[in-house]
């Protein structure tokens, strides 16, 4: 479902599951809930909310948005030989499941993936992207999905990198 400032004032039941929702405990799932809860749904919103319900309980949620990234030479020659160094991205700035709905993470990355795809109707975008919280989700992006470091830095975690793979067409 995708969560809006109207959903939640139209279902009331919904606003009460997004303050209940309890991440895989560590600081990267609970900077999602505290972003979910406070900032997520303030206007303008700054990303397209998606959240997995179960029993009018949020299981897991993730945002896309719109974002670029640097590609070295040989990133962009994997993609089909693209010409410039900054590229069109779509970067999924939020993604966090459940801490007691084990087995979703790859539903909900499949979902994400597929809005990403449909959205290529209307924008253009060469890669989807991730910002790792920290070194653990850096690890994460990289072992389990096998997204690939770009040039760019995370911003406000200049130690990491921002991290890539093609979007499947």
């Amino acid at each position: 479902m995708r969560l809006t400032v109207e959903t939640l004032e139209a279902l009331p039941a919904l606003a009460e599951a997004v303050e209940a929702f309890e991440p895989v405990p560590g600081p990267a799932g609970e900077s999602v809930a505290r972003w979910l809860r406070e900032r997520a749904l303030q206007e303008p919103q700054e990303a397209t909310i998606r959240a997995r319900l179960s029993f009018g309980r949020i299981t897991g949620v993730y945002a896309l948005c719109a974002a670029q990234v640097a590609l070295a030479e040989e990133a962009r020659a994997e993609l089909g030989g693209l010409h410039y160094r900054t590229q069109p991205a779509v970067l999924l700035a939020q993604f966090a499941r459940a801490a007691d709905a084990e087995g979703i993470g790859s539903e909900l990355l499949e979902h994400a993936v597929g809005a990403t795809r449909r959205a290529l109707w209307w924008i253009g975008a060469t890669v989807l992207v991730v910002d790792p919280f920290d070194e653990a989700t850096d690890d994460y992006w990289r072992e389990r999905w096998g997204l690939k470091p770009s040039e760019q830095r995370v911003p406000g975690n200049r130690r990491l990198h921002r991290l890539w793979t093609a979007i499947p067409r």
